[in-house]
């Protein structure tokens, strides 16, 4: 048996019960959304290292042709090579600094979406007590 509310508290209780479950349902939404984002981020961290193996092939196949090149001239010298493998090593670091900082950069938008959900997750069962506090109890006999 249900417990007999006077009328004015159940209207106001219907009502932030349907306002509590938009609440909710917003929540729930706002949580898909933010695990979409999570994987699209993995699918440009796939792209991001795909390019990275791309440039470096390209590095290096610009450093074969330059020795090539130079080697079909007979002008390959010493001090030729150790000059251009200075810069190839430039190049390489650069890289690297380039990939460490889109890792950082993917690192740090990884943990802000990790924490808007974690922060999304609280809220939502925030408003779940709220949600089952407005609901009318069942009295037992």
């Amino acid at each position: 048996m249900i417990r007999r509310l006077p009328p004015l508290l159940a209207l106001l209780l219907a009502g932030c019960t349907t306002w509590t479950q938009a609440q909710l349902d917003l929540t729930t939404q706002a949580r898909r959304g933010v695990a979409l984002a999570i994987e699209h981020t993995s699918g440009q961290q796939q792209t991001r290292d795909q390019l990275a193996a791309l440039r470096r092939q390209r590095l290096d196949d610009a450093f074969d042709a330059d020795v090539r090149d130079r080697a079909a001239d007979d002008a390959l010298t010493a001090d030729w090579v150790i000059e251009h493998r200075a810069a190839y090593g430039a190049a390489l670091d650069a890289y690297a600094r380039h990939e460490r900082a889109a890792d950082a950069a993917a690192a740090t938008a990884s943990d802000n979406l990790a924490a808007t959900d974690a922060a999304l997750e609280r809220l939502a069962w925030l408003q779940s007590i709220q949600f089952n506090w407005g609901q009318p109890r069942e009295t037992k006999p």
